[in-house]
């Protein structure tokens, strides 16, 4: 999934859900190679690559929470609770797509067992954050 950068190398967000987990990850890759004493050049950095929604989002938490040590993770969860605002509900229906016989998390007809394990395993990974009272084990996981 690409998204773009800018000339900082920051990548550019707008509030989209499709492109925030990939947003996530970048950010926090860049936050956690950060030099020791760069932490806050970094964030700025972040923000100067946020727009729209997202942008109105960080300045909603303002400067002075985004600036302290640990901001890079203020930032993600309120553009988080931001974007996907009825998680409970995103999740219920996640889990139903991953049960259903013959749905889009079922494996398909000529599909490498390798990439409908990856497949099944990123939709496991995107379950447990949405809602974290979801429990099942691997065996039953192995069983879908």
């Amino acid at each position: 999934m690409d998204i773009e950068e800018n000339r900082a190398g920051m990548p550019c967000y707008d509030g989209s859900a499709a492109t925030f987990h990939c947003w996530e990850f970048r950010v926090l890759m860049k936050t956690q190679s950060a030099e020791e004493g760069q932490e806050a050049r970094v964030i700025a950095q972040i923000v100067d690559a946020l727009r729209g929604e997202a942008m109105g989002v960080a300045m909603g938490v303002g400067a002075d929470k985004l600036m302290q040590k640990d901001g890079h993770k203020v930032l993600i969860e309120a553009v988080k609770d931001h974007v996907f605002p009825t998680k409970k509900l995103e999740a219920k229906e996640l889990y139903t797509q991953g049960h259903r016989r013959g749905g889009v998390l079922s494996r398909q007809t000529g599909e490498r067992m390798l990439s409908y394990i990856t497949r099944r395993r990123r939709w496991w990974q995107l379950l447990q954050p949405l809602d974290d009272t979801v429990g099942l084990s691997a065996e039953n996981r192995g069983d879908l």
